[in-house]
């Protein structure tokens, strides 16, 4: 299988915050996250 990775951090949020200290735990736990596309098999 071929991979590629690419960081997105804080431009790709799951749940956007107003500001950084505005999300609850749980919601940083959800932003924080890997997400693997797999792009040809």
């Amino acid at each position: 299988a071929k991979l590629k990775t690419k960081g997105y951090g804080a431009t790709r949020p799951k749940i956007k915050c107003a500001t950084p200290n505005a999300c609850s735990e749980d919601e940083h736990f959800i932003n924080r996250r890997v997400e693997i596309k797999i792009l040809e098999i």
